[in-house]
């Protein structure tokens, strides 16, 4: 039985030809900061729980990304800055 998921080699991933280079900047969004979370939200006139509404998930976890306790995945802040009219789609 072999297994499901085979291990693709450190080497060979960023280099495949059909993807970018991961240090490209439009490939890949910078982690948001507290600070750029906040800011974010406010820009958007949202409160910490509508926010969090916005992203369907728990009130605590957006006051997480907030403190700067928990990281927030770039892909969940580029969707809350899209879904807030903060970012097109390219």
């Amino acid at each position: 039985n072999e297994p499901r998921h085979r291990r693709v080699p450190d080497s060979t991933r960023a280099h495949s030809k059909n993807q970018p280079e991961k240090s490209s900047g439009e490939y890949m969004m910078q982690q948001p900061t507290p600070e750029q979370i906040k800011n974010a939200r406010l820009a958007a006139k949202m409160t910490q729980k509508q926010a969090a509404e916005t992203l369907y998930i728990n009130l605590k976890s957006w006051q997480k990304y907030e403190s700067g306790d928990r990281s927030m995945y770039p892909a969940f802040f580029e969707l809350f800055l899209i879904k807030t009219g903060q970012k097109t789609l390219d």
